[in-house]
């Protein structure tokens, strides 16, 4: 299956909608479970976005 790759063409494209909902985009810890209530549109998980622990300061 081959995709568009036209960016211009991409956008011309498009058809957004403001849904009348709210959102929140949240990082959740590995191994956390999403809070009770809540319903993801959409979740994904990326190595740059796994939280860290980092030292700062001296």
């Amino acid at each position: 299956m081959t995709g568009e790759t036209d960016l211009q063409r991409l956008l011309a494209s498009m058809t957004p909608r403001l849904l009348a909902r709210t959102y929140l985009f949240a990082t959740l810890a590995p191994g956390v479970p999403i809070p009770t209530g809540l319903e993801p549109v959409m979740q994904f998980r990326e190595r740059e976005g796994l939280p860290r622990q980092r030292r700062y300061g001296p």
